[in-house]
């Protein structure tokens, strides 16, 4: 059987700075799973033997697996427990969902007016494709629109796991056709966020972006890229207890007096938001989250319906190679609502609907942008 190998995503509702290290999922989610989790995969629907795994690999190796919900024990079985998207899950993706991407497009393209006409109304110095490229495709499809798919129980964004953190894993499998696929979808939301303020950036997995999100994370996890290391300099300096609050609270004092502490102003230099003490990207205010609610109702009576039935009835519901190993319907529509809003937002971009994300060497296609809300 071939070694396989794989790429780890976490759907996560949790601060990583409060979270043990042998708790937090990334701890775990590497290269060193790769042979563990190639063996789960090519054994195929019955699983591996629970105890020869233990004795090929260590029973730590197995069981951390096991406690972060990547894999779980049936029968004395090793199973997938989480969503893992392999190489022969390709072609039923494709053959099952383009033409659907299609159908959706096209009933969203008949509400460009609408769409337009309310995002008109944001006025922060971007015109409506780029605000809607990151109303509708980021906070939209990636946050409300979610929500409005989660109450009806078509898919899951939450799973509470022994250690008390929610997360959600997903996995997929590196090869190069899957890459391709995947790597390219408009899907891929980093916001370094408290729920009201947020330094974010949508786009592509293409890259290793250079943003708050994905620094952060590389910091506590004490895995600064080299090149990143000027950064990391200026982060250090930073004097509070809550890195997160010091930075966000920063932020709100240069929206709201043009001036701020000098290191904080420094990284939002660096990570591209502000230069020359000027925004550079798109802030959104308070009065945004009425146009988020509006432009969701549009979304919601256009292809509400039928990205449901589709999550819940379409093949690539049962054909995915994980689901044969029992894992969650719920959780594996969060992935392929996930692919659906990526290959939809794609359609929305090759037709001109919304911006075109830039692509940056080395860190994919994406857009920044900020939110300052009050509640």
């Amino acid at each position: 059987m071939s070694h396989r190998k794989f790429d780890y995503f976490l759907f996560d509702n949790f601060d990583a700075a409060a979270v043990r290290a042998v708790d937090n999922p990334r701890s775990y989610l590497n290269k060193s799973a790769d042979g563990i989790l190639s063996d789960v995969v090519n054994a195929g629907s019955l699983g591996c033997s629970y105890n020869e795994m233990c004795n090929q690999y260590t029973i730590q190796q197995i069981n951390d697996l096991i406690h972060i919900g990547l894999l779980r024990v049936e029968n004395d079985m090793l199973l997938l427990d989480s969503t893992v998207i392999v190489r022969e899950d390709i072609q039923s993706i494709e053959e099952c969902l383009t033409t659907e991407i299609s159908h959706l497009a096209n009933r969203l393209c008949e509400k460009k007016s609408e769409l337009y006409t309310c995002v008109r109304s944001v006025e922060n110095g971007f015109d409506e494709k780029t605000n809607l490229y990151h109303l509708l495709c980021g906070a939209i499809f990636d946050g409300s629109f979610f929500d409005y798919l989660s109450d009806y129980q078509t898919l899951a964004t939450s799973r509470l796991h022994p250690a008390g953190i929610d997360y959600i894993i997903t996995v997929y499998e590196k090869c190069p056709k899957l890459d391709s696929f995947s790597h390219h979808l408009l899907c891929s939301y980093n916001r370094f966020s408290d729920g009201k303020r947020a330094l974010q950036s949508f786009g592509d997995a293409n890259g290793n972006r250079i943003d708050f999100y994905r620094f952060y994370c590389q910091k506590l996890l004490g895995a600064v890229p080299p090149a990143l290391k000027y950064i990391e300099e200026i982060w250090d300096s930073l004097i509070c207890d809550n890195d997160r609050m010091h930075i966000l609270n920063a932020l709100q004092i240069f929206d709201e007096t043009e001036s701020c502490d000098e290191n904080c102003m420094r990284l939002f230099e660096a990570f591209g938001y502000v230069s020359d003490g000027k925004y550079v990207v798109p802030v959104f205010h308070q009065s945004a989250k009425s146009v988020v609610e509006k432009l969701t109702r549009i979304v919601i009576d256009c292809i509400g319906t039928d990205m449901g039935k589709l999550l819940s009835d379409s093949p690539i519901m049962f054909q995915l190679h994980c689901r044969q190993h029992g894992v969650s319907k719920e959780e594996a529509a969060n992935e392929v609502y996930h692919i659906l809003f990526g290959m939809l937002n794609e359609e929305l971009v090759s037709r001109g609907i919304v911006q075109k994300p830039n692509f940056i060497d080395g860190e994919g296609r994406y857009l920044k942008s900020i939110e300052l809300y009050t509640s």
